[in-house]
């Protein structure tokens, strides 16, 4: 993607709809990615399908519910994914959300949660709130429900329940018609944790085993409408699902044999006993569906009868086998979404190699996430051909494998060649050439690369190997260094070959920054001396000209930790590191150096930065840090004017790649300020790992909407929208909320209008343009393509061939073609 292009990466995240007059442009975060997975792993409880407008024209959402949030999104244990973005459902809960459940069109949320008074346990939702089912005070239930379903009319619950209602005696399953609650019989006498209806039968399992009176039901009974009975010899141990597959009713959990038949921990009812199917699992099972017509089993098993099965399985042709490439922790809940993807929620990290946080999705092929943003954080940032390449620790995009390396091409993250195992640390242009160091190594599962690599326009090609990690690179005299952990610290690259200073220039400790300053080479981190003999007073930072070294007079008696941070801004050299005084001034991890002596920056940082840059005439700092001067608030960056601390709005935040900061500062031409760290939001916007930060000052304003049309078959049409403000524009057309692309029809992905020719069914769907200028990007508003299968376009009435050409034998040929019946050409 072309660098003005690149106000950008708004594609998949929570943009803001403006109204539409021309305004003046504060200071401000640009929305980037959203992360498209739980905050942890333990997150993914329960999921559904949801359809918010009924038989309107927005495509059914997924709502995902669970103990935690979407990162970016104030979600509480609850929200939707409505194809384009995850939305917040109202407050969402204060506790598990356990089960979700669609009934008579409304979507229902259950669990351990107890809201406020009137929403015990269980909710409705009414298009903006969360409602309590029913009047009184303490209506819902008096402790945690499991699971529901839907049953003669009725909203089923059950769990571990006594009353619902306030005032309805209950035994751990319940009814709500709409108006009140109502036991179903006599119920159990312990917990019922999943529900089925087959036929005219509603089916309960759990963990009791017997029903409420005293007769026997091992962890499954049956109510035909009247009473509750057993259903067959029941289970050894709990059952935690139940499902209806091909007119026949499974069970799955955590038992091991029914009666005296074995039962690995799922069975199959034959209508007079249960018999295993398949050889079974080797641990529990969670969740049962129906995907692309075979019955899928999740939960935290690895075999089935010796055969690895990773979590996730299938039963075909009389065997379980793995769905795709499985995922590395437990399922907890399957979905089929209107897309025929299977949506599964759960506690692990990795679907098939994609990273994620409990949430995932399988499309028949492989599996995807949600959105496009990266998986984790971002340690180095550049740019190279007029993309941005980011390095890290993240290891996708939520769409495909990234390897902790990636392109941003049409705001969208794209992979560089197979990427790496580990790390990536730095990155450096050199010689028109593309560099990366890091903590990768041949061994690691994926690099072909020890420590360090260049990017040859296909794959990552090794250099020899520097002998350990590398931390930083810089180019000081026309030549390439990289500093790290290897031996002698600091090499030079030569083209051919790394060579590591000698041991009387090398320093004794790691490099963790470099930068040119004064002529010289400024190299800081965790050193104590540099040469042998050792230099006097060159603790933690000192400058080399490419044969001798320099002092800045620091030593153990004056300076008391070591840097982290270095950059040159109005002609002066600034260093962060963890230090309180540095030179025998007081300094709060961050100081100037005048020339002759240190110099504090206001009352400092309360961490250490990890980077730093210039901006707006600004000196901006990035780092773990949550305050500076004593008590600006600054969470991961922040700005000195020279006179003064400043925060960047509310800085970034959101913890689940560790502590949030900004590790990697880059300005670009367009003027916006980049960031990467570990983060999932910047200011309040939503930014995984990536962030972009503007100035201001300049307009934007869309004046024109695309329409909504209905098209037919073989028709030729047109989006357009009209902008006005400051700058130079750009766009991005979107269907379904995902980027389009010129070819097979399309043309003018990036352009104001929008053109795709012989409309088909796959055409159908909502479009929409982000529109981008030095201000950040607006969202304009959505326009739906409908596809007439029964309708005949009009055709041209000059160029009836519409090939630019006319007029010409060929318009006279199509014309009478047309006339006998065919199409529109």
């Amino acid at each position: 993607m072309n660098i003005n292009s690149l106000t950008t990466l708004a594609t998949c995240a929570s943009l803001v709809l403006a109204n539409f007059a021309a305004a003046q442009c504060q200071e401000n975060w640009i929305a980037t990615q959203a992360y498209g997975s739980f905050a942890s792993t333990a997150g993914g409880i329960t999921t559904t399908v949801w359809d918010s407008d009924g038989a309107g024209p927005l495509q059914p959402w997924i709502v995902v519910g669970g103990g935690t949030n979407i990162p970016g999104v104030p979600s509480n244990r609850v929200a939707a994914w409505d194809g384009v973005q995850w939305r917040a459902l109202g407050t969402g809960f204060g506790s598990n959300v356990r089960v979700l459940h669609v009934h008579n069109g409304d979507l229902y949320a259950a669990g351990d949660f107890t809201t406020s008074p009137g929403v015990q346990y269980i909710a409705r939702w009414n298009g903006t709130a969360w409602l309590p089912l029913g009047t009184n005070a303490q209506n819902g239930a008096n402790n945690a429900i499991y699971a529901m379903t839907s049953y003669n009319g009725n909203l089923v619950v059950s769990g571990y329940f006594t009353q619902v209602g306030g005032t309805v005696a209950a035994n751990r399953v319940a009814q709500w018609n709409g108006s009140t609650w109502s036991a179903i019989g006599t119920g159990t006498a312990a917990g019922v944790e999943a529900l089925a209806v087959l036929g005219t039968d509603l089916y309960a399992g759990g963990v009791f085993t017997s029903l409420t009176g005293g007769a026997p039901a091992l962890r499954v009974a049956r109510w035909n409408g009247s009473t509750w009975s057993a259903v067959g010899d029941g289970f050894s141990s709990q059952v935690q699902a139940l499902h209806v597959h091909n007119n026949e009713l499974y069970a799955g959990g955590s038992f091991t044999a029914s009666g005296v038949t074995p039962a690995n921990y799922i069975a199959r009812w034959t209508g007079s006993a249960w018999q295993q199917v398949g050889p079974g699992f080797n641990s529990t099972v969670n969740t049962l569906g129906t995907y692309n017509g075979n019955l899928i089993a999740g939960g935290s098993f690895g075999n089935s009868g010796g055969t690895p099965i990773a979590r996730i399985a299938q039963f075909v042709s009389g065997a379980w086998s793995t769905l795709g490439a499985g995922v590395n922790g437990a399922v907890s809940d399957t979905v089929v979404a209107p897309n025929n993807e299977l949506v599964l929620v759960g506690t692990f990290s990795d679907a098939g190699g994609l990273e994620c946080s409990g949430l995932a999705r399988y499309n028949g092929i492989g599996y995807v996430g949600f959105g496009n943003a990266l998986s984790n954080g971002v340690n180095a940032l550049t740019l190279f051909n007029g993309d941005f390449v980011a390095g890290g620790r993240f290891r996708s995009n939520g769409t495909v494998a990234l390897n902790r390396v990636g392109r941003l091409v049409n705001a969208q993250w794209q992979p560089m060649g197979a990427g790496f195992g580990r790390a990536v640390n730095t990155l450096i242009v050199f010689n028109n050439q593309l560099f990366a160091g890091g903590d990768f190594f041949v061994g690691d599962g994926l690099s072909t690369a020890n420590y360090t690599a260049v990017w040859n326009g296909s794959s990552w090609q090794p250099l020899p190997s520097i002998g350990n990690s590398v931390s930083t690179f810089a180019v000081y005299n026309n030549t390439l260094y990289a500093g790290g952990s290897f031996t002698g610290s600091l090499a030079t690259w030569n083209g051919t070959t790394w060579t590591p200073l000698s041991t009387s220039l090398r320093p004794n400790g790691t490099p963790s920054a470099l930068t040119v300053f004064n002529n010289q080479l400024i190299v800081a981190g965790s050193f104590t001396s540099v040469g042998s003999p050792a230099i006097a007073n060159t603790h933690y930072l000192a400058g080399f000209n490419g044969s001798t070294w320099t002092s800045f007079g620091l030593n153990n008696a004056n300076t008391n930790s070591g840097m982290t941070a270095l950059h040159v801004h109005n002609g002066q050299l600034y260093v962060g590191g963890n230090f309180a005084t540095i030179g025998g001034v007081p300094a709060t991890r961050i100081a100037r150096w005048t020339g002759s002596a240190f110099a504090p920056l206001g009352g400092g940082l309360n961490s250490a930065p990890a980077a730093m840059t210039t901006y707006n005439s600004e000196l901006v700092v990035g780092g773990g840090f949550t305050q500076a001067d004593g008590s600006v608030g600054a969470s991961g960056i922040a700005r000195w004017n020279g006179a003064q601390w400043r925060p960047l709005g509310g800085g970034v935040s959101g913890d689940i790649f560790g502590t949030p900061q900004g590790l990697a500062l880059l300005v670009a031409p367009d003027g916006v300020l980049r960031v990467g760290g570990n983060f999932t939001i910047a200011g309040n916007v939503p930014s995984s790992a990536f962030a972009a930060w503007t100035a201001g000052g300049g307009q934007i304003n869309i004046t024109q909407q695309p329409a909504s049309q209905v098209v037919c078959p073989l028709q030729d049409f047109l989006l357009t929208v009209e902008t006005a403000g400051t700058g130079t524009f750009t766009y991005l057309w979107r269907k379904d909320g995902q980027p389009l692309r010129d070819g097979r029809g399309i043309q003018g992905s990036t352009a104001a209008q929008l053109s795709i020719n012989d409309a088909g069914p796959l055409d159908a769907g909502t479009y929409d343009v982000v529109v981008f200028n030095d201000c950040g990007p607006l969202l304009s508003s959505p326009a739906t393509i409908i596809y007439d299968a029964n309708c005949a376009a009009v055709c041209n009435s000059i160029d009836f061939n519409n090939n630019g050409v006319f007029p010409e034998d060929a318009d006279v040929i199509d014309f009478f073609n047309v006339l006998a019946g065919g199409s529109c050409p």
